[in-house]
């Protein structure tokens, strides 16, 4: 599995999904990752947000 960070929040997590739209201008990734109160929490980002940890 994959561990990418948020260029603008710094979330780090798991990547567990993928979304590809057909227009083919964007992509987006599902990133499953830890809350500050410890909770799993999972969010979708664009794929130029990302970079790898």
């Amino acid at each position: 599995m994959t561990k990418k960070k948020d260029k603008i929040t710094g979330f780090i997590g798991t990547v567990t999904g993928k979304a590809e739209y057909y227009d083919g201008r964007r992509t987006q990734y599902l990133v499953e990752g830890i809350d500050s109160t410890g909770r799993p929490v999972e969010w979708w980002f664009d794929e130029d947000r990302l970079e790898d940890v």
